[in-house]
């Protein structure tokens, strides 16, 4: 929901404020490096792979885990976001996301590699729904079009750049840096996120959170994706 000031700005209006503009550019630089730093793993895998010495299984759940982490966390997010507010919960999503980055970039097997990765979807997945709550309250509605747009323009370049990124890194440095270079740029975000914001209030809802549901809907479709990839080693195996 959105806070009694911004409403007052938004309301009634056919302009954005200068407030809701940089609240649209706080939230699109955050889904660029969110988005960038998401689809790196690419160009870096096959390296990762001879340096951390990962099976096919684990070169597949590098990149499923995140997947799954993001999927799950996202479901949640916009719930959690309507509890504790909107840039509470971007905030909290992307510390956990430089955490995972963090995770990653020191990883010394499979096992810590799939963890980081999956902490980064988590962490996106969480602050996704809140970023484009606070897009759309801050806006009047002869804007919001065009600022959803541009909100959207950010994730689709994220994704495109984040592979030239990896590719341009791995050629000076090594794929370890590929997440070091991340964390600064996450911190660089929150702190645009929290200036950008400091007039937005949101409203919380009240209630609790279903975590049983949660955590069921994510053990299951998780058990789904392994027993399905597991297949291609044999339908009939245990595990799967």
């Amino acid at each position: 929901m959105v806070s009694e000031s911004f409403a007052a700005t938004t309301v009634g209006s056919e302009k954005a404020s200068k407030a809701a503009w940089a609240i649209l550019a706080a939230m699109g630089f955050g889904a660029l490096i969110a988005q960038m730093f998401s689809t790196v793993i690419g160009p870096a895998l096959p390296t990762i792979k001879e340096d951390l010495g990962l099976s096919l299984s684990a070169q597949t759940w590098t990149i499923s885990a995140y997947s799954l982490a993001f999927g799950a966390a996202l479901i949640a997010g916009g719930r959690m976001g309507d509890l504790v507010g909107e840039v509470k919960m971007i905030v909290i999503g992307f510390l956990v996301f430089g955490a995972g980055l963090v995770i990653s970039a020191v990883a010394i097997g499979g096992p810590l590699m799939i963890s980081g990765r999956a902490i980064q979807g988590i962490g996106i997945g969480i602050s996704a729904p809140a970023t484009l709550s606070i897009v759309v309250n801050s806006f009047p509605s002869a804007q919001r079009g065009l600022a959803v747009g541009v909100w959207g323009f950010a994730h689709g370049f994220g994704l495109f750049l984040g592979p030239l990124f990896a590719s341009w890194m791995m050629d000076i440095a090594s794929w370890r840096w590929v997440f070091w270079v991340a964390v600064p740029l996450m911190a660089l975000v929150v702190v645009v996120i929290l200036v950008a914001t400091r007039g937005y209030r949101s409203v919380t809802s009240t209630g609790r959170y279903d975590w049983p549901g949660l955590v069921i809907g994510a053990t299951g479709i998780t058990l789904l994706t392994y027993g399905l990839q597991n297949s291609s080693s044999s339908w009939t195996a245990t595990a799967t």
